[in-house]
């Protein structure tokens, strides 16, 4: 095995490239800001665009994060001309969501993000961020 070929982020990289999607588990305020930002950039060229689908906030503190060690001008450049959709946000109204869905409900939801991604006619790699929020609903009972 070569020493290029051990490299976490060039693993994730190929494996994005050969098999999609990737899933990326993490927590805010890890060091894993670092490896996504450096994901999100050396994908940026092999994409027509970003669609960052955003629960409760996520893509506003996983931003704010990102730029304090980055910088903004860093983050621009990989998220400008990105599509938002935002999933009960407070706080991203200043980043100007293509979408916005406000509804708890799972099946709505899914409902509106499958009738989002169906109409994607370009190359595009999707993030949701703020997933942990939402966790497992128990079923109704009868």
């Amino acid at each position: 095995m070569r020493v290029e070929d051990a490299d976490p982020l060039h693993l994730v990289l190929n494996a994005t490239r050969v098999i999609s999607p990737t899933l990326i588990q993490y927590e805010l305020g890890s060091d894993i800001e670092v490896i996504m930002m450096n994901f999100l950039h050396s994908m940026r060229e092999a994409y027509d665009d970003i669609m960052v689908v955003s629960f409760y906030d996520g893509y506003h503190t996983m931003r704010k994060y990102a730029e304090a060690i980055f910088g903004a001008d860093f983050v621009d450049d990989i998220f400008n001309g990105s599509t938002l959709v935002s999933v009960n946000s407070f706080l991203e109204d200043q980043y100007g969501p293509t979408k916005r869905i406000l509804t708890t409900d799972p099946e709505i939801i899914v409902g509106r993000l499958l009738e989002i991604t169906g109409s994607l006619q370009r190359k595009t790699l999707v993030l949701l961020l703020g997933l942990d929020f939402y966790g497992i609903r128990a079923a109704p009972t009868t």
